[in-house]
């Protein structure tokens, strides 16, 4: 929520297990892009994950063409791995390992 009460958007991590991983997910509302919210936020989450689960990687897929939202997940240091699909839909599909 913003400080007036609006919607701002939301994160978190989800277990995708047609992955076999847990995903870092976000989505901001439109009217709030371009603020590095999603990059804040996408971080915060990385961080977590990685202090607070027994896990090795993390996973996130983007729209192939939400450049804007590739952009974040680069930016929190995962990789691009391959296009694929799920659930029907294209993806561009982004990982990164615990150090």
């Amino acid at each position: 929520m913003t400080r007036d009460g609006r919607f701002a958007g939301r994160a978190g991590i989800f277990d995708k297990e047609e992955l076999d991983a847990i995903e870092l997910g976000f989505t901001i509302h439109p009217d709030l892009q371009g603020q590095g919210l999603a990059t804040e936020v996408a971080a915060g989450i990385h961080d977590w994950a990685f202090a607070n689960l027994t896990i090795d990687r993390l996973v996130a897929f983007s729209n192939p063409d939400n450049i804007a939202s590739q952009r974040v997940l680069e930016k929190i240091s995962m990789t691009f791995t391959h296009e694929g699909t799920l659930n029907a839909l294209p993806w561009r599909f982004y990982q990164i390992a615990r150090l």
